[in-house]
């Protein structure tokens, strides 16, 4: 396998509408060879933590931590389970789907068939299990003040405590017509706490009040299921993506329901959607292999319009805003310079 170093930021390459930005850095994860099933940052940018599927042996039963700067893996958590039997039986045997970072970095929530499982982002020991989820956790995840953790798989939308463990909120899907009920995919809450939305595989988003378990609102327009929802760092939008073939982003105003703008560009299914931590640009990545950065800013004369197009799978923000990091499945992560790139594009 060859392996990839950190390269200068000298070189100019084309990418967006032709304008040349410095090259990213670009690091290799030494030895990952499966595929990504999921990858998140840290808050500071610095590590890395995926899961994966093996075609041989299915989910991974590990999750990984890797350093951002060498590539170098950290971390297989957990290395060994305290006590199998019992690992065995409260995550019914599977591996894990899904990993997320706390806000402060110091904590991993990872999610598998029904069960939740807090770790000690450095010493990978086990903090504590959240149980009581009817289905396997395709997407766990902290709030933004990393006081509660939103667990999403099969139909069912749990948020926790992230202290006690304790289950504070459970969402059901509606009932489609018919009597059906829908899949949900991804969920977020609102920077104060008193909203949710959840992503549904029949094209809608709906937000909650999180008290009462009111539907408040629900968005539609998506052509087929929303993959990924939201909040704006305000609080006063939401951003969606679908893995339809429509093959768009959009933002909603969350008082109206009013869809403000769609993202139009990408030639395949869109299935991330991330706000810039200021709020003025939305970040979507897509099974076109392309990751790009759109205006976001509705008092900005180019509202809408794509800034940037980057090569990667998955990505997230510094949270100054300056960086972009990306990675692609196969474990290549690039560093993108945003600041840079502004200034090129307004000398």
């Amino acid at each position: 396998m060859k392996h990839f170093f950190c390269t200068a930021m000298v070189l100019l390459v084309f990418v967006g509408y032709g304008q040349a930005a410095e090259v990213p850095v670009v690091i290799k994860l030494e030895g990952l060879t499966d595929s990504l099933y999921s990858a998140a940052f840290s808050p500071d940018g610095k590590k890395i933590v995926t899961t994966r599927w093996n075609i041989s042996t299915g989910w991974d039963t590990t999750i990984r931590i890797w350093d951002t700067e060498s590539g170098k893996e950290l971390r297989k958590v957990p290395e060994r389970p305290e006590n199998l039997n019992d690992w065995l039986v409260r995550s019914r045997g599977t591996g894990f789907r899904s990993a997320n970072f706390s806000p402060d970095g110091k904590k991993i929530v990872a999610g598998n068939l029904g069960t939740a499982r807090i770790f000690d982002a450095e010493s990978g020991e086990t903090l504590k299990f959240l149980e009581g989820h009817p289905a396997a956790i395709g997407h766990a995840v902290f709030s933004s003040d990393g006081k509660k953790i939103i667990t999403v798989g099969g139909s069912t939308t749990i948020i926790y405590d992230a202290e006690s463990g304790e289950i504070l909120k459970i969402f059901e899907a509606l009932r489609n017509e018919g009597g059906s009920v829908s899949g949900v995919d991804s969920a977020d809450l609102s920077p104060d706490g008193k909203k949710i939305i959840t992503a549904s595989d029949n094209g809608t988003a709906l937000i909650r009040d999180v008290g009462s378990g009111e539907v408040l609102l629900k968005l539609e327009g998506h052509m087929g299921a929303v993959k990924s929802v939201v909040f704006s760092p305000d609080g006063t939008k939401v951003a969606t993506s679908s893995y339809s073939h429509d093959n768009t982003a959009r933002i909603w105003d969350v008082e109206s329901g009013k869809e403000l703008q769609k993202f139009v560009g990408h030639t395949q299914r869109v299935y991330s959607v991330v706000f810039s931590p200021d709020g003025k640009r939305v970040f979507t990545t897509s099974n076109d292999g392309t990751a790009r950065i759109w205006d976001a800013d509705s008092n900005s004369a180019n509202f809408g319009k794509e800034l940037r197009r980057l090569d990667g799978d998955l990505c997230v923000f510094s949270p100054d805003g300056k960086k972009v990091f990306t990675v692609s499945d196969g474990g290549t992560v690039r560093i993108w310079d945003i600041s840079a790139m502004e200034k090129e594009d307004n000398p």
